[in-house]
């Protein structure tokens, strides 16, 4: 491989900033000003074609919530693909759950802002 030339190029990344809401006032009119806030973001009207109006993770701790409760939906090809090889090593996979929920359903519940549904 060339230098400086990579196969997969990274494209994840994260700032986490922690900051105590106390040491700038009162704790409590701080969780009365965001609660203010979200209710004014989710009071706003939806935009057409959209499921929803959406503060930042509430959509993936939705999702988590749902698949904490129903499970991980695994496409038919891959739990097949699974279940093949764990046998091929002598491993009992688990019975698959009904599938309530497909991962459409749910990105048609909670869809990404990459599915242009929020506008630009």
């Amino acid at each position: 491989m060339a230098r400086g030339v990579h196969p997969r190029k990274h494209r994840q990344n994260a700032l986490l900033i922690a900051l105590d809401p106390a040491a700038f006032g009162d704790p409590e009119a701080f969780t009365a000003a965001v609660d203010t806030a979200l209710s004014t973001l989710k009071g706003l009207p939806e935009a057409d074609d959209a499921a929803g109006v959406f503060y930042p993770g509430e959509r993936g701790a939705a999702v988590a919530e749902e698949r904490a409760a129903k499970g991980v939906p695994v496409a038919p090809k891959v739990w097949r693909e699974l279940t093949e090889h764990a046998r091929t090593l002598g491993v009992t996979p688990p019975q698959a759950a009904e599938q309530s929920t497909t991962p459409r359903d749910l990105d048609a519940r909670f869809p990404s802002p990459a599915s242009g549904l929020y506008g630009r």
